[in-house]
């Protein structure tokens, strides 16, 4: 196995690059989430009524 080392300021990108992609995912997962509660209170919503 062979490791390179790379200089700070490609490290630096990298990080930030992964930071980025960690907050698109929490968006997204939120997003996600208000959606399954949405579609768990349209069919449970019924149910209640009655």
């Amino acid at each position: 196995m062979i490791f390179r080392l790379a200089d700070p300021q490609t490290l630096m990108e990298e990080k930030e690059a992964a930071v980025e992609k960690l907050a698109i995912s929490h968006y997204e997962l939120r997003l996600a989430q208000e959606d399954i509660s949405k579609l768990a209170i349209g069919l449970l919503w019924p149910l209640l009524q009655c």
